[in-house]
């Protein structure tokens, strides 16, 4: 009489034999369908004879072989496996064989149902100088060329005599495989001259049988017919042309997932069915989708308590009396003793003040590294330098702060990005409100090169010195981070560019470009001349002068200027700056001159002039740039072609050639030949006082005598003879 455990046992292979069952029959194909062909199991929507299958997915099985083969589409392609699970079919891979100099292709008519995976096919091609091509709609998607050496060697397919190439895309529908030969000259090895081959190779199959595939494409070989090699198409179901589980949805007659424990997903060219989590079988089947009993395979599922099936998933719990995590095996006994309950209670508050002690020496211990880094920060920059130079000239230090990274931080909300006024080639410019209610812009540049820290502390010095009405107040800096932060005065009325260019007729009137010009270039003069080390701003451009309230011109963004000695006249830098303000001599020789501000600031007269800027300029491919452009209709007394209409019913003839005159002199590609920035300010000086003068817009009628007149008085009231003589002579150049 066989024991208590042996019964167990035979009642537990007998639970597992059932749940087999179930599962295979679940997987099984339409009622009075054959199911099976051969070892391999066809599932549905596969099937063989009519009412047995879904439109595409018909086979055929061949009995006449022991044991019986089963055959895809047309019955040429032998089918491997069937995967409900992956939703893949395994095919039999057969090489396309041709004599060489000879061409073959083979048609693989598979349905719209079908696609060749990405990344887990191959097309393998031996022989020599051809090439072998997957077609699609006539189109090439994947080729590969072994080419055929003088001495064959090695054992890999890596271009001589084998070659492979990866599918680069997933495509549905018939496909072929094709050989065709190369024209090459040269000569052909014995192995070449036997065959030339094709095939498709699934990748993981040729991961681990790479010598396998060798052996079955040589010809020599004695292994063929004993090598199984596969390929692999997905399958999905269409319908239709629609595509996904929603569209399909739709159309519940024709929607393919029938069992009510099924999930559906997308793919590439439909949609398919599978069965949810704790269930197994076939989900395009009525009731396909059966329950697992996930106690019954404690391998898969564990449980080392009381195991319950439910349907979809499974219930693992103590046994009576105890408690715990009965899938850990972690059960206690629910029986506690009142000192096993203060020891709890004990080792509960220990642990928790443990912690929290903790919290406490990390919070210290991130505080005093914050504060050596702070230190550490500050000494890069060259702080303890900085103060002395503050120390030392009092007049600087009252107008300039060393602010501490807190102040800034309150100041900014943490440099929020709802403070933030716009991004520039060399850092993030926020608004900042400091405890005195000064409102301010902070700038916070965004890389850190050691090597140019000292350059940072030349240029806070040179802006903490620098008092000028027109160019933007430096307040101060942080030295505590990576990156100094500089502190300037707020600009809130923007940017030059930003009125200049705005759509509506609303723009800056000619009396304000004017002066903005004019304050402009006193702004530049004063940076060359009057300062206490000249400076070349080197990116002077109407994106970097602000207007105040007031529309009085403010020069800012000196992240990119160079500081020289006063009796310096030129340097030699890398090129830096902003195309169409660029000066060309600067950008050909590399020599940095005051004469390269003076190019710049005479593409801004032109803009100021014209409305036009010289990254949007585009009037025909014969005008060229902007600066070409002008110069020419300047030169040929077309000057009024491009000019805007708005200036020139608001300023005098004179006034509108004087400045465009001046513009001409500063865009001269010689920089020796164009004036400096004193002497255009002194001119735009010249042509204010001028414009005040004759207040009502010129007429035609009178429009030659108050040139005249303007030039005279211009030769008086100058200082700088030898400038005026100048435009006194470009406005005798041929026109």
């Amino acid at each position: 009489m066989p024991s208590h455990f042996a019964r167990e046992m035979m009642v537990a292979l007998l639970l597992q034999l059932l749940q087999i069952n179930r599962a295979a029959a679940a997987s099984a194909g339409l009622p009075g369908c054959p199911t099976t062909c051969g070892n391999i199991t066809i599932p549905y929507p596969f099937g063989i004879g009519t009412g047995c299958y879904l439109e595409g997915f018909n086979l055929t099985c061949n009995h006449t072989s022991q044991p019986p083969k089963l055959f895809f589409v047309d019955g040429t392609i032998e089918v491997i496996e069937i995967s409900l699970l992956e939703s893949i079919v395994r095919l039999k891979s057969t090489p396309l064989i041709t004599l060489p100099s000879q061409e073959k292709e083979v048609v693989i008519g598979i349905s719209q149902s079908f696609l060749l995976l990405l990344d887990q096919s191959v097309l393998i091609a031996v022989g020599c100088n051809i090439i072998a091509n997957i077609l699609s709609d006539l189109e090439p998607v994947a080729a590969c060329t072994p080419l055929c050496p003088v001495n064959r060697t090695g054992h890999t397919c890596s271009g001589i005599v084998c070659s492979q190439a990866s599918v680069p895309g997933v495509f549905s529908g018939p496909f072929s495989v094709k050989i065709s030969p190369l024209t090459l000259n040269g000569s052909y090895s014995l192995y070449d001259a036997k065959q030339n081959s094709a095939l498709l190779v699934e990748q993981e199959w040729l991961n681990k049988h790479e010598l396998d595939l060798i052996k079955f494409l040589d010809p020599f070989s004695n292994h063929r017919e004993s090598i199984v090699v596969p390929f692999v198409l997905e399958w999905s179901i269409t319908h239709d042309g629609s595509k996904g589980c929603l569209k399909a949805k739709e159309n519940i007659l024709e929607y393919q997932c029938h069992s009510v424990h099924h999930l559906c997903s997308d793919a590439p060219n439909g949609y398919q069915c599978k069965c949810q989590p704790g269930y197994e079988g076939n989900a395009y089947l009525q009731n396909g989708c059966v329950d697992i009993d996930e106690c019954q395979f404690p391998d898969m599922y564990p449980c080392n308590g009381v195991c319950k099936n439910v349907f979809g998933t499974y219930e693992c719990s103590c046994p009576k009396g105890t408690h715990g995590n009965a899938t850990a095996g972690q059960c206690k006994s629910d029986v506690t003793t009142r000192s096993g309950f203060l020891i709890g209670v004990a080792t509960t508050v220990g642990i928790f003040l443990l912690v929290l002690a903790m919290l406490v020496l990390f919070y210290k211990l991130k505080k005093i590294k914050e504060k050596g880094l702070k230190k550490k920060h500050f000494l890069q920059n060259r702080g303890l330098l900085l103060q002395q130079l503050l120390r030392c000239n009092e007049d600087v230090a009252g107008r300039m702060k060393i602010f501490s990274i807190e102040e800034l931080e309150m100041a900014t909300n943490k440099f929020d990005k709802t403070r933030l006024l716009g991004r520039g080639g060399h850092g993030e410019v926020y608004k900042g409100i400091l405890s005195d209610k000064r409102v301010v812009a902070i700038k916070k540049s965004l890389i850190a090169v050691k090597s140019e820290i000292n350059q940072f502390i030349n240029e806070v010095a040179i802006l903490s010195q620098i008092n000028h009405r027109n160019v933007v107040k430096l307040f101060g800096c942080c030295l505590e981070t990576e990156v100094p932060l500089l502190v300037y005065e707020f600009i809130s009325n923007g940017t030059l560019s930003e009125h200049l260019h705005v759509e509506s007729n609303c723009c800056l009137s000619w009396d304000d470009r004017l002066r903005i010009a004019s304050e402009t270039a006193r702004a530049l003069a004063y940076l060359h001349t009057a300062a206490p080390v000249s400076v070349f701003h080197r990116d002077i451009k109407p994106v970097n002068i602000m207007l105040d309230d007031t529309l009085t011109a403010k020069v800012s963004d000196f992240g990119a200027s160079r500081s020289v000695l006063i009796d310096q006249t030129r340097i030699t830098t890398a090129v830096q700056g902003t195309y169409g303000y660029l000066d060309p001599e600067y950008f050909y020789t590399s020599r940095l001159t005051n004469k390269s501000d003076v190019y710049s600031f005479g593409v801004i007269l032109v803009e100021l002039l014209t409305r036009e800027t010289p990254h949007e300029f585009s009037r025909s491919e014969e005008a060229g740039t902007l600066v070409s452009y002008f110069t020419s209709l300047q030169r040929d007394n077309r000057l009024f072609e491009i000019l805007d209409p708005k200036i020139v019913h608001q300023g005098q003839k004179a006034e509108l050639e004087g400045v465009a005159q001046l513009a001409e002199m500063c865009l001269r590609l010689k920089g020796e030949e164009r004036p400096t920035m004193k002497e255009v300010d002194m001119r735009l000086e010249e042509l204010r006082a001028l414009q005040k003068r004759h207040a009502h817009p010129w007429t035609e009628e009178s429009s030659a005598e108050q040139q005249k007149l303007l030039q005279v008085e211009g030769v008086i009231t100058t200082r700088q003879f030898s400038f005026e003589q100048e435009l006194k002579n470009s406005s005798s150049f041929p026109r």
